[in-house]
């Protein structure tokens, strides 16, 4: 005899998926009270820093989440998720960066940028300039926000003018 799939047997197997799902992606934006939410505590948490102009200039936290196989990197600015990189071990399937995508529109639509892209990195666009790069050899997926660039750029101008004043002897 064959097993009987009900509607509601099949609700509850899709309401499962589903959450299992939404526990795996954190999304950009997320404040790290959201994120511990979703992921618990962090298991390491240290400066986010570049180094510019010869040394090492903080600019926001960095929190590194792991569930299962993934390893989820988060650097926030202001308390703002603005940065996300998911790694895992194996290769991602083309069903996992999707959902990684979806998951990361904030809706917006995503459109792959070709001029970028080849055998072995993935770029897409969001029109608002967020970007996200798949990376093969990496096996990495990772999204950077307008904001995380600006930030970025707005710190190496600061510490570009630091560095050109003239001393006073």
């Amino acid at each position: 005899m064959r097993p009987r799939f009900t509607i509601t047997n099949r609700i509850a197997m899709l309401t499962l998926v589903l959450a299992c799902a939404a526990v795996t992606f954190a999304r950009l934006g997320e404040t790290h009270t959201e994120l511990e939410k979703r992921f618990g505590k962090p298991s390491v948490r240290y400066p986010a820093e570049i180094t510019t102009q010869g040394k090492r200039v903080k600019i926001g936290e960095t929190e590194i989440f792991r569930q299962d196989d993934w390893l989820i990197t988060a650097i926030l600015i202001s308390n703002k998720c603005v940065s996300l990189a998911y790694g895992k071990q194996g290769d991602f399937t083309a069903e996992q960066i999707q959902k990684l995508i979806t998951s990361n529109a904030q809706g917006n639509g995503w459109v792959e940028d070709v001029k970028q892209s080849n055998s072995t990195r993935r770029v897409w666009l969001r029109f608002d300039g967020t970007k996200a790069t798949f990376e093969r050899l990496s096996r990495t997926l990772q999204f950077v926000t307008p904001a995380y660039i600006a930030h970025v750029k707005s710190v190496e101008e600061a510490e570009k003018r630091r560095a050109a004043k003239l001393p006073e002897f």
